[in-house]
Order: structure tokens, then sequence, then C-alpha cells
């Protein structure tokens, strides 16, 4: 008699070839900041992440970075600047109904009327969260301001199993989970000089 149940959970049997995975699919240019004379306005960018399963942890990242080594002046080491005020973000949750309606039912970052202002302090440069949900998926409304250097704002995601398995398994869960946003906004850098 086993002193030891296995206490996993829904039925889980160890077995052979299973396995923790992650997947990380290709970054999503939302904006791009370049050195033009263009006007300096703000701007939206929207996007869309997929959750495949309540199986599958779900990070979501929305990252600012400068060019380094361009012509135009950039911002060499992040920890020596901030962002401006006025960049925003919403988050909610969207359940898709069989006639492929998506109707948001959660706020996860900020609200509606009042998105969360990012980023959260002086020397972050993006906003992250995890999430677990048997949702269908995560729409994401950023507002971007001029930024002061010459860069790109990105959606980095990656998706992680809570529980071990098998390749096949974890393949037919993430494959289809493509995060997507757009178009990508083309903003003018707020540049000294």
């Amino acid at each position: 008699m086993n002193e030891f149940p296995d206490r996993r959970p829904n039925g889980f049997v160890a077995g052979v070839n299973m396995a923790f995975h992650r997947h990380t699919p290709k970054p999503v240019d939302l904006a791009t900041f370049h050195a033009f004379g263009g006007p300096l306005q703000a701007g939206d960018a929207n996007f869309v992440v997929p959750t495949p399963d309540a199986r599958c942890r779900t990070k979501i990242s929305v990252v600012f970075s400068a060019d380094v080594g361009g012509a135009a002046p950039a911002v060499a080491d992040p920890m020596l600047a901030s962002l401006p005020a006025g960049n925003t973000l919403w988050l909610v949750y969207r359940e898709l109904s069989g006639s492929g309606t998506r109707t948001p039912v959660r706020n996860l970052a900020g609200t509606r009327a009042a998105p969360l202002a990012i980023p959260t302090d002086a020397g972050l440069w993006g906003y992250e969260d995890q999430i677990e949900t048997a949702g269908d998926e995560v729409f994401g409304k950023l507002h971007l301001v001029p930024l002061g250097y010459i860069g790109r704002v990105q959606l980095r995601v990656r998706y992680a199993a809570m529980e071990p398995m098998s390749q096949a398994e974890w393949s037919n869960l993430v494959d289809k989970a493509i995060p997507w946003g757009g178009p990508v906004l083309q903003m003018a850098a707020l540049l000294d000089g």
C-alpha cells in the first residue's frame, strides 16, 4: 500500500515523456518611435492575447525599449532615464460567444474609464501581469504619448504549463494561441536638441 498517494489535480497519472512546457511566441510590435519631423501626437494601440486553457499560465508584458547605436540620439541605458507621464493601459478578459462576439467580462488592469498609468514606477520600462484563466482571451488598449527616445513598444507573451503533459497535448493547447496587435503605431520621438 502506498503511504503517500498521488494528490495531483485532474487525475494526473505520471507517464513517460511528461514534462512542464513553456512557449514564447514572437514579440508583437505595438508602436515605433522615429526621429522624423512628424506631429507629436498621442496614439492608441490595441492587442489580443489568447488564453488557451486553465492548465496554462499566461504572462503578458508591455515593454518599452530604446534602440541603441543608431545615428539619431537614443537612450543608451533605460536605468538612467524614465518614461514621460501619460501612457495608460486597460486589460480586460473577453469571452467568445458561438457567434464570434467578444464580450468584455472582467477588468484585469485599469478600467475603460480609468486605465492604469504605466509604468507604475519611474524606474520601470513596462508592465507585466500573469494570469491563470479558463477565459478565452485578454484584450489590451494601450494609450501612448510621444516618448523622449527612438525605440519601440512591444507585447511579449509567455505560456507555461501548470502541470506536466505530453508534447502533443501541450502543442495542441498553444499552437493556435498567437497574440496579435495592430496596426503598428508610427510616432515621432520627442528628442532634445
